[in-house]
């Protein structure tokens, strides 16, 4: 086939998006020269597929069915093309040589491929899959990149992931150039931030498995695909209820005791003046306990809350611990004067369960009002952060950690799975904020990390 190859857009350097012209991401002529090897190589492949690999999606990953039925049809899907991608171009189908479907094919058939086709065929047999860090999205069109293995940059065109996977996530992927373009191979496995230093560790391992350098790149191409779809996959069997806990780290539950009280007014007076426990008198019958305390914020715990009515005393608590310490409060102060009618305690899971089944009405506010309600509150949540002693920072608060290298590196990590979940919120229509001035308060750079 002959045609003039479009000039060569640089893309290895960092160009922004809107520098791109409109047509820059419509399929160019190397595009389709791919798409037809592509169908040549599926066919090529049948008949060594069905020679040397039975049950394929087992030796890809031995609970690939098992992840079919848990993860639904999404991760079934994503599973498919990524051990078709394997097998294509990385597993070494052919016991005798070593080679892959791609270096059997290029090797049988080059002679009677065309130039430019050869060379298209080269690059995608070459392509080896890779660990890259995600720098900047753009709904729609693609991915700034880091290649973690040396920091070079790239800008990917994806229409489809870019809105869905949000900044700072660790892809596993393979890039092809093609119309001067970075493009994926189809092959993709997202992973959190907090994964990167397992992955980094897992590709150092795999790179020095074999004996020679030839052996060990044979190796490495074979195995890493099916270790990163282990890594990706293998949490869907492990995952473990979620322990909710408040903030004293005890485990949720929706405790509650009702009284018969002889007179609302005297235990009224008689709870906001007792001194074991902070209470506030809140009006409306309202009685509200609070932590001895003051957190970063200079507010304080609600502890528990307290409801009168005209012959009744209704105490309840969010952990078994809290309604216990309520609990003796209202025995030494009123004994035998209020009488106990019903009492229960409810886990929040169930709680939870209760929920989904008996839905509540929906919230009757507009979009906009709602999103500035939840933007208000994180942003106080966020603005009070940098001060708030953490357990994943071994009890140091931002500001204290990222007084030494180690502390920086921490934080970095805690304000990208910041990011991740706001970026998450804005691909999906939910209010999201930018949290950048948090880097900024702390004085941290994200392209240090």
């Amino acid at each position: 086939m002959n045609y003039k190859k479009p000039p060569l857009r640089i893309v290895n350097e960092l160009t922004p998006f809107f520098d791109f012209p409109e047509d820059g991401f419509a399929a160019g002529p190397e595009f389709r020269i791919k798409e037809s090897l592509l169908q040549k190589l599926m066919e090529f492949s049948r008949p060594l597929l069905a020679t040397y690999m039975k049950d394929v999606d087992k030796t890809f990953y031995p609970r690939y069915r098992e992840a079919v039925e848990k993860g639904g049809e999404g991760i079934g899907d994503m599973l498919w093309i990524n051990c078709l991608d394997w097998v294509l171009f990385d597993h070494p189908i052919d016991p005798e040589t070593g080679r892959s479907v791609v270096e059997l094919f290029f090797y049988r058939k080059k002679l009677f491929l065309a130039g430019r086709e050869k060379v298209l065929l080269a690059m995608i047999r070459d392509a080896a899959m890779d660990l890259y860090e995600i720098r900047s999205v753009y709904p729609g069109r693609g991915f700034d990149l880091k290649r973690l293995a040396d920091g070079r940059q790239f800008q990917v065109v994806e229409m489809k992931a870019s809105r869905q996977i949000p900044r700072w996530t660790i892809l596993a992927g393979r890039l092809w150039l093609l119309d001067g373009v970075q493009r994926f191979s189809g092959s993709l496995y997202p992973f959190e931030p907090e994964k990167r230093a397992l992955l980094e560790k897992t590709v150092s391992t795999l790179a020095g498995a074999g004996k020679t350098n030839d052996e060990s790149r044979r190796l490495f191409r074979s195995r890493f695909s099916p270790e990163m779809c282990r890594l990706w996959l293998d949490p869907l069997f492990s995952q473990k209820p979620p322990k909710f806990r408040n903030r004293d780290g005890d485990r949720l539950n929706f405790c509650q005791a009702v009284f018969s009280i002889p007179d609302r007014d005297a235990v009224r007076q008689a709870l906001a003046g007792q001194k074991a426990i902070t209470i506030r008198d809140n009006g409306d019958d309202i009685l509200t306990w609070y932590s001895s305390e003051k957190d970063a914020s200079g507010g304080q715990t609600i502890m528990g809350t307290f409801r009168l009515h005209d012959d009744e005393l209704q105490f309840e608590a969010n952990s078994l611990k809290r309604f216990q310490q309520g609990m003796k409060v209202l025995k030494n102060n009123f004994g035998e004067t209020i009488s106990l009618k019903e009492q229960k305690k409810i886990p929040l899971a169930k709680m939870l369960k209760q929920s989904r089944e008996k839905p509540l009405e929906p919230v009757q506010l507009p979009m906009e009002e709602q999103a500035r309600i939840v933007n208000q509150f994180k942003r106080k949540h966020y603005q009070n952060w940098p001060d708030m002693k953490l357990p994943a920072l071994n009890g140091k608060t931002p500001r204290q950690a990222v007084r030494s290298v180690p502390g920086r590196r921490d934080v970095a990590l805690l304000l990208k799975n910041f990011e991740r979940s706001e970026e998450k919120n804005r691909l999906s229509g939910e209010p999201s904020l930018d949290i950048y001035f948090l880097w900024q308060e702390l004085k941290l750079d994200p392209e240090d990390f």
